[in-house]
């Protein structure tokens, strides 16, 4: 017993001594040690350095503001994608002012594929997405915020890349408030042109005063909405235009009769060919009738889809031929009453009397004063009503900044030491066997 227990002393004794034995190693060689791994630890950081320096990029959010991306569209309505923030003529036209001296890559293939946009997502709505995924759910999210990313050191690239993305954007995307003003009379248009010309163009503003809620939009410039604008174009159409409308029908005036004869003609030949095709319709509708008199049995008539009649039942179809045939020779009746009209409107077509021409002129141009302070009245409206709900409708939110991709510089440091250590140790026993085997073999000779 007391001779296992020296022997286990022993052991013990003799790797404290080689353990020893290894520090007084290392001490020995210490500047070695100390050389070799701030050496390495040098040589990490200039390779981190380097590495890090080619995953340089530039980055810059962009923000949008607009009601219509909570659906995912543009403003115009059609359908909102990320990667059109960025077009590929901004591209090509920052690519031709900066490939000589500020952009390294030669190719614009490559400055395209160096560039990527990113939706900035919080994190209460990716917490949202991921609930609903887990559910079986899907959600849908339009990011309001896009980071713009390019593999770039030169702020000035991207920095000219997003202020031509967001002003192009812009161009493209945001609502024109400019509505053209009624011209004054010029004599190239006969009186009924011009009475077409301003119910048009009343129908248009009626239009663009119903558009995205604008009718009750309340203007802080003018004291008044979009409905008050309406209610005034409504007063000019009911009254003014429709007395001047009205005089110019009873007394058939017009300062170009050989062309509104012309006109009226066209629209009588017009008539005249629906009257026939009508008539002809009305003839088959009424063969029908004779030939397939309701009996007891129960009819299928085949010609029904050709004359647009659907049946809901085989058994309705008699009612439904003499529905058809009633609406087809009404309609045969009011063609011939415009026919009839409208060659009444040529046999009393006169010129005006300069008196009655000079009257006309005066309450055509009066019509367009009045349409145009309308007018003028909704182009103030409207530029304040789209500067309300687009005048924010894309900013560059952040500077442009410059940022690493790569590792941070303390994991290569740290990868350095290591790695120096275990070289400077590995450097120190190679040199102390060589030492040693040195020292063996001049004792031998």
């Amino acid at each position: 017993m007391n001779q296992l227990e020296e022997r286990v002393y022993q052991n013990q004794e003799d790797e404290e001594i080689d353990l020893m034995e290894l520090v007084k190693i290392l001490l020995n060689h210490k500047l070695m040690l100390i050389v070799v791994t701030i050496s390495i630890i040098f040589i990490s950081g200039i390779a981190g350095y380097i590495l890090n320096k080619k995953n340089m990029i530039t980055s810059v959010v962009i923000e949008l503001n607009y009601p219509e991306l909570e659906i995912g569209l543009n403003p115009d309505k059609t359908p909102f994608l990320k990667d059109n923030l960025v077009s590929i003529n901004t591209l090509n036209t920052v690519f031709a002012e900066f490939k000589k001296d500020k952009i390294k890559v030669k190719e614009f293939a490559d400055f395209r594929n160096s560039l990527s946009i990113e939706g900035v997502i919080p994190d209460n709505v990716s917490q949202k997405i991921e609930t609903a995924l887990k559910k079986g759910e899907t959600l849908s999210y339009y990011p309001t915020q896009y980071k713009v990313k390019l593999k770039e050191m030169n702020k000035n690239v991207l920095e000219r890349l997003s202020i031509e993305a967001v002003e192009e954007f812009e161009e493209k995307y945001k609502p024109k408030s400019e509505i053209l003003l009624m011209g004054r009379v010029n004599n190239i248009y006969d009186y009924d042109d011009y009475i077409l010309l301003f119910n048009e163009k009343i129908r248009s503003l009626k239009l663009n005063f119903s558009l995205d809620y604008k009718i009750n939009y309340y203007s802080k410039i003018l004291g008044y909405s979009f409905n008050e604008l309406n209610n005034r174009i409504d007063n000019i159409q009911n009254i003014e235009l429709k007395k001047l409308e009205s005089f110019l029908d009873i007394k058939g005036l017009s300062n170009s009769k050989n062309t509104r004869e012309i006109k009226l003609r066209a629209d009588i030949k017009f008539l005249n060919l629906r009257k026939e095709k009508l008539i002809g319709e009305s003839k088959v509708i009424k063969n029908i009738l004779d030939e397939y008199k309701p009996t007891n049995r129960q009819i299928v008539v085949p010609s029904m889809g050709e004359l647009g009649i659907k049946l809901e039942t085989e058994n309705e179809y008699y009612s439904k031929l003499i529905e058809k045939y009633l609406l087809v020779n009404t309609s045969i009746e009011n063609i011939g009453y415009e026919i009839k009209f409208k060659e009444e409107e040529i046999s009393k077509i006169v010129y005006p009397t300069e008196e009655e021409n000079k009257m006309i002129n005066e309450s055509i141009n009066l019509l367009a004063t009045r349409l145009n302070e309308v007018i003028e009245d909704a182009n103030i409206i409207n530029k304040e009503f789209y500067e309300v709900k687009y005048g924010n409708m894309i900013k560059i939110l952040t500077p442009v900044e410059i940022s690493n991709s790569g590792k941070p510089m303390i994991l290569f440091l740290g990868v350095g030491a290591v790695l120096g250590l275990f070289a400077s140790i590995f450097l120190i026993f190679i040199c102390e066997f060589i030492k040693n085997y040195k020292t063996r073999f001049s004792f031998k000779n």
